[in-house]
């Protein structure tokens, strides 16, 4: 009878402390959007093993300038020709890039000046690729 009035509050107490530390455990899901106001670099094209991302960035004068990377994905150097366009008409802007591999190049408005008018966006512009 002593072993019977010992053994059930001392389960009863490791049944309620397993219940709370499972509590505990819980994973909390988490759900990310990315705004894209929030100057993080968004991908807008991959081809022939380059990904290519814009920026928007604004400048303490309020001009906003377009940023743009260059990412090789490949295990081998890339020699690439690359051209920005506006509205898939004019030219903005074209150049040559050597990348290594699994290497990176970001160029911002020290290194090319690519304004964006305030009825424009990045979406406004595209960029074409040419291996060579």
């Amino acid at each position: 009878m002593k072993m019977k009035s010992i053994v059930y509050p001392v389960l009863a107490l490791l049944t309620i402390g397993y219940a709370k530390a499972e509590e505990k455990r819980e994973i909390k899901k988490e759900i990310i959007t990315i705004n894209e106001n929030l100057n993080e670099w968004v991908l807008v094209k991959e081809e022939k093993g380059i990904k290519v991302y814009f920026l928007e960035t604004t400048g303490t004068d309020g001009v906003t300038f377009l940023n743009v990377k260059f990412e090789n994905t490949l295990n081998e150097v890339i020699n690439f020709k690359w051209v920005l366009k506006k509205d898939s008409d004019s030219n903005v802007f074209e150049n040559t890039a050597i990348l290594e591999p699994f290497d990176s190049i970001e160029l911002d408005q020290k290194k090319i000046m690519i304004t964006i008018n305030k009825e424009e966006s990045r979406k406004d512009f595209s960029l074409n690729i040419y291996i060579q």
